[in-house]
């Protein structure tokens, strides 16, 4: 059954091993990434209890508070990870401590993003991800440039997930908004699909200068504008209406439907008008706002460290 909900959010911190990668040192660290998360997660939960504890949770505005907290704490569901064939990011020491990490921590859940090779199933197949999800790749590309031909390749993905799923780990493809690919998904029988919102995220931009990003919404209007799809320019509208057709067919179908690439605080409001999207994969914005929001408290330690150290 499609769930009503809304949408679960999975942190992609393949970029913070993009950092370490860099220089090829050791920080920042995947694993603490993912330690901050979970803990943030446990603090929601305890604030829901805490509210639910509270002589005052009778009243309807408790009641209102706690319930959205308790939403927020069930939202934050996952991590996301993509091992490449080149390990331009997450690797595979990353892979084993992030899994062993989640099963002594079961209230998130791992996604594991992975090519269609065998070399990387080998991997996955270690693992106790919750959801892997097969996407198309290229040595020569910066990022995952557009959704998989399933069609091209049927006959091979049907048996490459046989062993994944065996595992106990479901299967989502990431795919184009196209009608015959997410047909071609069930039919190899995956439990999910996950819609490339790569090209709405890039007309968006265009369309849209003056919110490219978090930062210059903020800069411009004091707070991040909550657009609808009726805000949009037409070209994203029309992007819009692509992945809401979509998103209908998967679920009709059983489906069960994310969305990810290129999504932000700004271009994700019209998109959570869609019915019934089950995830939200979402990475690279998450990770390089979190630069802003917490570059002045680290400065601080190192003011504080060259103030009071003894000389």
């Amino acid at each position: 059954m499609i769930s009503s909900m809304p949408p679960s959010l999975h942190i992609n911190i393949d970029h913070v091993a993009t950092v370490r990668q860099a220089r090829r040192t050791v920080e920042p660290s995947p694993l603490e990434a993912l330690k901050i998360l979970v803990e943030l997660k446990r603090e929601l939960q305890g604030y829901t209890q805490a509210r639910f504890n509270d002589a005052d949770c009778a009243q309807e505005g408790s009641n209102s508070v706690q319930a959205r907290s308790q939403l927020k704490a069930e939202s934050l569901a996952g991590i996301t990870i993509h091992l490449r064939e080149d390990r331009r990011h997450i690797n595979d020491r990353d892979v084993l401590e992030i899994d062993s990490f989640l099963r002594d921590h079961l209230e998130m859940g791992l996604t594991f993003e992975m090519g269609a090779t065998e070399e990387i199933r080998a991997v996955c197949l270690t693992t106790k991800a919750k959801l892997a999800t097969i996407v198309p790749e290229s040595r020569a590309e910066l990022t995952t440039e557009g959704g998989m031909d399933i069609i091209a390749r049927k006959k091979y993905l049907k048996e490459f997930i046989k062993p994944i799923q065996a595992n106990g780990t479901q299967v989502s493809f990431f795919v184009d908004p196209v009608i015959e690919q997410i047909s071609a998904a069930h039919e190899l029988g995956a439990e999910f699909v996950e819609l490339h919102t790569g090209t709405y995220a890039n007309l968006f931009i265009v369309e849209t200068p003056q919110l490219v990003s978090e930062r210059a919404a903020l800069n411009l209007h004091g707070k991040v504008p909550q657009l609808g799809p009726e805000d949009l320019a037409q070209s994203v509208y029309l992007e819009y209406e692509r992945l809401a057709v979509a998103c209908k067919h998967a679920q009709k179908l059983g489906l069960k439907t994310n969305l990810g690439h290129g999504l932000t605080l700004t271009n994700l409001p019209p998109l959570l008008r869609i019915p019934n999207i089950q995830e939200l994969h979402i990475g690279h914005s998450i990770i390089a706002n979190a630069i802003y929001s917490g570059l002045a408290a680290e400065v601080r330690n190192y003011l504080e460290l060259i103030n009071v150290c003894d000389r």
